[in-house]
């Protein structure tokens, strides 16, 4: 192959990085600092609530500058990427970024109004291998963030309803939007999945043709009426025979 095509092939690759189908079961956890602060309502039950971990502090991850090309990556379970305490960090993270132009980072954050706090100068329209995803637990969130992450100029979005705590409606947001990922809540006292609300995300993203991965059921998930406690190790494996059913069952839901 001749470096001119060689050089083609490359640039539309990264081009389609934010448009590829993200695997996210075979995710790459990296988080470059760890630590948080309650923001929301789903902040209740957090891992790091438990820990009384509230200062950020910077992990091994911090110091990883290279990653297998063609990977993706997601960062913001253990803390948030834009959380006020990181932006001393952001800079030399995002560089980072920059610098792993074939693998697609999805940022996670439920602070996205801080979004323009230490953005690169070159970031433009967006990084093309950056998704920006905002975390939504109920309605009032839904329309205080997701009209903010359509607003700003990105190349890839998501949405991570995690953890859902009740019936929301995502309809208006959707036209933009690459992939919606839903869970319950993962904790010893951990708030209830209603199924139900699964079925009504799901034929939403399917109308705008969205794709949307059922993450996990989280400890408590109520089908048909009926709660059930799911072990840690079986919430996700829950989550992928229940989403089964909105193909095969959905009358009987």
């Amino acid at each position: 192959m001749n470096r001119l095509k060689f050089k083609i092939i490359k640039l539309i690759t990264r081009r389609a990085a934010s448009n590829k189908r993200i695997p996210f079961r075979k995710l790459i956890v990296w988080e470059p600092w760890v630590g948080c602060t309650p923001v929301s309502e789903a902040c209740k039950n957090c891992y790091y609530a438990y820990r009384s971990n509230t200062i950020l502090e910077k992990t091994s991850d911090f110091a990883r500058v290279k990653f297998t090309e063609g990977k993706s990556v997601v960062t913001g379970f253990m803390s948030d990427w834009f959380h006020p305490s990181a932006d001393q960090w952001r800079a030399e993270m995002w560089r980072v970024i920059k610098d792993n132009p074939d693998v697609t980072f999805l940022l996670l954050t439920k602070r996205i109004e801080r979004f323009y706090i230490n953005l690169p100068d070159d970031w433009g329209s967006g990084y093309a291998n950056v998704i920006i995803g905002v975390t939504v637990e109920n309605q009032y969130h839904t329309d205080i963030r997701l009209p903010i992450l359509l607003d700003i100029p990105a190349r890839g979005r998501f949405i991570s309803c995690s953890p859902l705590l009740e019936n929301i409606n995502i309809e208006s947001y959707l036209k933009g939007i690459q992939y919606v990922s839903v869970a319950g809540e993962v904790a010893k006292r951990g708030r209830i999945l209603d199924f139900g609300w699964i079925v009504s995300l799901k034929n939403q993203c399917d109308k705008f043709g969205t794709e949307m991965f059922f993450k996990d059921t989280g400890s408590l998930v109520k089908v048909n009426g009926v709660v059930e406690k799911v072990p840690r190790l079986f919430q996700r494996r829950k989550a992928k025979k229940l989403l089964k059913l909105i193909k095969t069952q959905l009358h009987q839901i």
